[in-house]
């Protein structure tokens, strides 16, 4: 069974390999021959050259967007699951602000970033206040839902042998939560990710979007690549090692109650 999956990933990985190949071969045929303007797409060439530049000098710009990521990431959890606790657990306020919820995840946040503007200046404040507000409302339905959809017995097992409401909560609800709670661990991530960028780039505040902005508006294109292809492979990193770390804290607790 064990080999069975090892060959399919490995089948895997070599189609993504070979597509990956395939599909740069592609590019940087178009570009060489003048069917694309180099001007607003880059030979991969041009961008591999490019890469040791843009790794150094995105250095700085990606250690700042990491801290504003960090922290809307933090306040996301923090707000998200405390908000997906409170609603799912109770009825009344469950009707009266579910379906506000969904409205407000329906709407694109940045129309709302100009406010921010002008309430907190121009800065990390807006920048971290637009990318929790982008990550925290799916963070929180997504929690409501399993709050929702909780087996209301183990509930009730709780509070016949006198479990506070404080302990069904922590003792019973999120333990029996884990998968959803893991999911909005990487969801909360990539939204923190996709709002830090986005106001960056919206209020010039300096980071990565900052940075991809200016070489887009100088048109250094291959600059503009590598820079997003660094980025990418150091949000892929965090996201990878998220993932492996969760996914054996999950094993070990399996394990934990198995044994």
């Amino acid at each position: 069974m064990n080999s069975l999956r090892l060959r399919q990933q490995l089948l895997a990985s070599a189609v993504l390999v070979t597509t990956l190949i395939v599909a740069i071969v592609a590019v940087q045929l178009v570009v060489d021959g003048k069917i694309v303007s180099s001007t607003f797409v880059a030979a991969p060439s041009d961008v591999i050259l490019s890469l040791p530049g843009a790794a150094s000098a995105s250095s700085v710009p990606i250690m700042s967007t990491l801290v504003e990521v960090a922290l809307s990431f933090l306040l996301s959890m923090a707000i998200g699951i405390t908000t997906g606790l409170l609603i799912g657990n109770f009825s009344l306020l469950y009707r009266t602000t579910n379906g506000l919820l969904t409205a407000l995840y329906s709407i694109p946040k940045i129309t709302i970033l100009p406010a921010m503007v002008l309430w907190l200046g121009l800065g990390i404040n807006s920048v971290v206040t637009f990318a929790t507000l982008e990550s925290c409302i799916p963070i929180s339905l997504l929690v409501t839902g399993a709050v929702r959809g909780f087996d209301d017995r183990l509930v009730v097992v709780a509070r016949s042998i006198g479990a506070t409401p404080v302990q069904i909560q922590t003792k019973v609800m999120l333990p029996g939560m884990r998968p959803q709670l893991l999911a909005s661990i990487q969801i909360g991530l990539v939204f923190s990710v996709i709002g830090v960028i986005l106001a960056q780039m919206f209020l010039g505040a300096g980071g990565v979007g900052t940075l991809l902005l200016n070489d887009a508006y100088e048109l250094q294109v291959a600059q503009l690549y590598a820079v997003s292809i660094v980025f990418a492979l150091v949000v892929v990193a965090i996201l990878t090692a998220c993932r492996l770390a969760l996914e054996r804290v999950a094993s070990s607790e399996h394990a934990s109650l198995t044994l």
